[in-house]
């Protein structure tokens, strides 16, 4: 059984320009379903490093496309639910395209390098503090373009596995895949 939670006191300290848009309620739930239908994308699952990052970004960057698919709002909404002025969305959109010639080479010395890179999914996904926004959850974009991709080619449902996306995401970020 999934459950799907809020945290609403975040929520109600962060400064948006209008309220909580549609698609984050709709990004939530879609995490919910997406569970129901591909359950090894279930955090508790994950026993790899690449499950703990690849997975988590596929699993992101599915309920941000879909929440989109769902709503119709636009991607500075779905990428930041109305915290981030129009001016400073497309300052995060480059920053997170420059960035991801930097990202790929961090995630694969994360995935094949014995020395791990402890604050890479941090950097990728998290926001600890709402200073500096513009370089923070990346990880967000780079799994939204790989299931936009995907989903060109496959029709839009819960129902698919890593394994179907696994070779995308590899390729979105240029690694070799060296094990397996």
């Amino acid at each position: 059984m999934n459950y799907v939670f809020f945290d609403l006191i975040t929520l109600l300290k962060q400064v948006r320009l209008n309220s909580i848009p549609d698609s984050f309620v709709a990004h939530e739930l879609i995490h919910g379903c997406h569970l129901m239908f591909s359950s090894e994308f279930d955090p508790v699952k994950y026993k790899s490093k690449e499950d703990k990052l690849i997975k988590y970004m596929l699993a992101e960057g599915f309920a941000t496309f879909a929440s989109q698919v769902l709503t119709g709002e636009s991607e500075s909404l779905v990428f930041w639910g109305d915290i981030l002025s129009q001016a400073e969305y497309k300052n995060w959109l480059l920053i997170s395209k420059e960035n991801k010639r930097v990202f790929s080479k961090r995630i694969n010395d994360y995935l094949f390098e014995d020395e791990s890179d402890k604050k890479l999914i941090q950097d990728l996904f998290y926001v600890l503090e709402m200073n500096n926004l513009s370089k923070k959850r990346s990880g967000y974009f780079y799994g939204y373009e790989i299931m936009k991709e995907f989903f060109k080619e496959n029709k839009l449902s819960f129902n698919f596995t890593f394994s179907d996306l696994r070779e995308h995401a590899f390729k979105y970020f240029g690694l070799k895949d060296l094990k397996r």
